[in-house]
């Protein structure tokens, strides 16, 4: 499929605004991929006290040895279902994540109405990455973290036992480094002026690499701390939910 079709897909498939970077290829072969057990499980995002984290479920796919299944739940709702692989590339581990349902539903049921079954056609699965820093002890992350995540301390203490940090993109960033460089990596413009990547997984591991340790491509860090097995989270005034890793 030439590229110019692609782009036109994607104009019904991508949204204006700021976001993560999006890319047509992965991160990853497979010999880059690696799998960790600590990494199953679920983990909570605090960004509010007054209202409940973002969750970050990892399970392991039952397919392949190397792919997790990663849902999000917003506010008790799935918000997100996605594949997730783990890459690591010169010893630094980074996370490949497409989705894996469009938002009408995988796979089409003709018989919903609500469904467009034609509109399927013009969504791509693309890509993001997140770089990843494996896997500290609750008692040391929490040192360091931000004051929202320190009123959360007994709690944090009692009910986690690991913790991570995510690196995130933004597209607005990555404008900026084109705006600097426009041959820093190949990507393709849109008609609403989101961009996309469209460099070989060689040629986008090379441009990962050299900005991983600085904040001109992985500009937003979210802490994340996971779960214990018989850990409980409030889903409603009626009733919890066990959260089991």
């Amino acid at each position: 499929m030439k590229i110019k079709k692609i782009i036109s897909y994607l104009l019904l498939a991508i949204l204006a605004g700021c976001g993560p970077i999006l890319s047509l290829h992965p991160l990853f072969t497979e010999k880059d991929l690696v799998f960790e057990e600590k990494l199953l499980g679920r983990w909570a995002q605090y960004e509010d006290t007054n209202k409940p984290p973002i969750i970050w479920r990892f399970e392991k796919d039952d397919k392949a040895e190397t792919k997790y299944q990663l849902s999000l739940f917003k506010e008790e709702k799935i918000s997100g279902s996605f594949t997730a692989h783990l890459v690591r590339l010169n010893n630094i581990l980074f996370m490949d994540v497409s989705p894996d349902k469009f938002p009408a539903g995988n796979p089409i049921n003709k018989k919903d109405p609500n469904q467009l079954e034609f509109n399927m056609h013009f969504f791509v699965p693309l890509h993001t990455f997140v770089k990843i820093e494996l896997f500290k002890p609750i008692s040391n992350f929490y040192k360091k973290q931000s004051t929202e995540l320190k009123k959360n301390g007994k709690h944090i203490f009692e009910k986690h036992d690991y913790a991570m940090e995510l690196r995130l993109t933004d597209d607005e960033k990555l404008k900026e480094l084109i705006e600097q460089d426009p041959k820093v990596v190949k990507y393709e413009k849109l008609e609403n002026g989101k961009i996309f990547l469209t460099a070989s997984t060689q040629h986008l591991q090379e441009f990962v690499l050299k900005h991983a340790d600085n904040d001109k491509l992985f500009t937003e860090e979210i802490p994340l701390v996971r779960f214990k097995k018989t850990a409980e989270i409030n889903v409603d005034e009626k009733r919890k939910q066990t959260i089991e890793p």
